[in-house]
């Protein structure tokens, strides 16, 4: 009687994943086509690890009675998942987490289950994006919380006496300063009108203020 050999039905495998190929055990001798993609860890159930779609085909011999199948085996790419580079936000602000992947299945660290999840707080943030045949990616992004500059106070607008010089100063610390004027240091010297604008920085966030002079 020749042997039973069944590959069953056509199927997928994610990429860079693997499947096993059973071919019973029925028979004497097996062989394999192609094995270039496949792993021998007995005669009768290689595991294959294709890199394309491919036909495997098995040939099993009872004595002299030869039976063959073969299967279709498609192989899925996995969705593309990049949430961008590790990032730092003011404090108050919101960062919006894009998975990308219309469509698809999301599985947020932090329960959310939609294509974007909006974040504040600092913390690492993980999505696992799922596409309908089951293949899967993943990525991660911290995110850091900084404070805005705080105490920046030029005072009410105010009037001057023509040609009367008025030190404009801004908060002290270990801050970058960048003033209407094109100055660069924590406090100013004025004698003339305008508004006079500065802009306090951290390195990640930034606080501004403005006064006015007549």
């Amino acid at each position: 009687a020749p042997p039973v050999v069944d590959l069953g039905p056509d199927t997928f495998v994610c990429a860079a994943s693997s499947l096993l190929l059973d071919a019973g055990q029925g028979a004497g001798f097996y062989f394999w086509k192609p094995d270039s993609s496949l792993s021998d860890t007995t005669i009768y159930n290689p595991i294959a690890t294709p890199s394309k779609n491919i036909i495997y085909k098995v040939t099993a011999f009872n004595l002299i009675c030869p039976v063959s199948d073969s299967i279709f085996v498609k192989v899925i790419s996995p969705p593309v998942v990049y949430l961008g580079e590790d990032t730092t936000l003011c404090r108050g602000d919101k960062l919006l987490l894009d998975a990308g992947n219309t469509g698809m299945v999301y599985a947020w660290s932090d329960n959310v289950t939609g294509k974007i999840d909006t974040v504040a707080e600092a913390g690492a943030y993980f999505v696992t994006v799922k596409n309908p045949e089951g293949c899967s990616s993943s990525d991660t992004i911290i995110v850091t919380i900084d404070d805005y500059p705080s105490g920046l106070d030029l005072g009410a607008d105010k009037i001057i006496c023509l040609q009367q010089n008025i030190l404009l100063s801004a908060i002290a610390g270990p801050y970058k300063y960048l003033w209407s004027t094109g100055d660069s240091t924590s406090s100013i010297t004025v004698n003339k009108e305008g508004k006079f604008i500065v802009k306090v920085s951290n390195g990640n966030c930034v606080s501004q203020d403005s006064i006015n002079l007549s």
